[in-house]
């Protein structure tokens, strides 16, 4: 090799070393990447965080059972007045506590006042809903009317409102003795009750439900509907902010069995559907078989069975010779 071609390649070393930089390399066609076991620690040591969605806003309703007269939980059922015991005989003194006390009422109201010791009310409805709503002085449903109030800024609608069974219904086996009040008072004509009715309007909704044999945490529910004076229907249920409404539901059994349930609301807002329950209005409600009822008219001091089942319940039949068992 000449001198002056070593000179060259002196030169060329030289400058390499002084920059800190390889001799460029030909390029190869396939590139294989490789992180070492630090790089990767420090790489991933400080992840970009993942948003997560924020909580649903609280339901601003409130919800609460409304109306004089109900029961535990704010359901009405009807309420019987029945013998305290089945006793053949009375003395002269109950007898006319129990005639005071049948004048006293005259007609049946939803809050009655205390029998004495001899009668007792006793809350059942009659699991007969195919029957005549006139056959019975009182009809074959429990009623719960529940008041809401949007307190919240936004709209809500009211999608379904229920009942959910807080346990599995079971039989009712009671059996309930009416007495006949005419006959105790010795009233010469109709001691009853005289039914009425009444119109609903866009302020009071109403629901159909009726409970069968199911298990704990079936739910029984239908939409809240109303009608106009003039009959025409009312909008779907939406309560706009400090908006109120009632809703009314009419409860109705197709067996003769007891129910422990609580009221159950479905609505709809901008944070989507959610179902709330009422668990401050959880109860038990009863429902009998017309079989399980008779009733008792006074002969003397003795109160005597006299019409036992469905005949004991006929409240026009039994109006029509002047007597009421209720």
């Amino acid at each position: 090799m000449s001198r002056v071609a070593l000179i060259v390649i002196g030169i060329l070393a030289a400058t390499a070393c002084g920059t800190g930089q390889a001799a460029p390399t030909r390029p190869s066609s396939t590139v294989a990447t490789t992180v070492s076991p630090a790089a990767s620690a420090q790489a991933t040591a400080a992840p970009t965080a993942i948003p997560t969605a924020a909580p649903a806003p609280a339901l601003a309703l409130n919800i609460v059972p409304y109306g004089t007269g109900a029961g535990p939980g704010g359901i009405y059922c009807p309420k019987w007045l029945v013998m305290s015991d089945t006793r053949s005989t009375y003395t002269s003194a109950e007898m006319q506590q129990m005639a005071d006390f049948l004048a006293q009422v005259g007609i049946w109201s939803d809050d009655p006042p205390t029998p004495p010791s001899t009668l007792q009310w006793t809350p059942v409805s009659i699991a007969d809903p195919s029957a005549p709503i006139t056959k019975y002085w009182n009809e074959p449903k429990c009623v719960l009317v529940l008041q809401m109030t949007n307190t919240g800024r936004s709209a809500v609608q009211v999608i379904s409102v229920g009942l959910k069974l807080t346990a599995s219904a079971r039989a009712n086996a009671d059996q309930y003795h009416l007495v006949e009040a005419c006959s105790i008072q010795g009233a010469p004509a109709y001691c009853g009750i005289q039914k009425g009715g009444g119109a609903t309007y866009c302020d009071l909704y109403e629901v159909q439900v009726r409970l069968s044999q199911a298990t704990s945490g079936m739910s029984f529910s239908g939409t809240p509907t109303a009608n106009q004076e003039d009959g025409s229907p009312c909008p779907q249920l939406t309560l706009n902010p400090s908006a109120s409404v009632e809703v009314k539901l009419h409860i109705t059994s197709t067996q003769p069995f007891v129910y422990p349930v609580e009221p159950i609301v479905v609505v709809r807002t901008a944070a989507g559907t959610q179902e709330v329950a009422v668990a401050s209005a959880a109860t038990g409600i009863k429902f009998a078989s017309p079989s399980q009822f008779d009733c008792y008219r006074r002969s003397g001091q003795a109160l005597v069975k006299a019409w036992s089942g469905p005949s004991a319940l006929d409240w026009q039949a039994l109006g029509a010779m002047n007597l009421f068992c209720g």
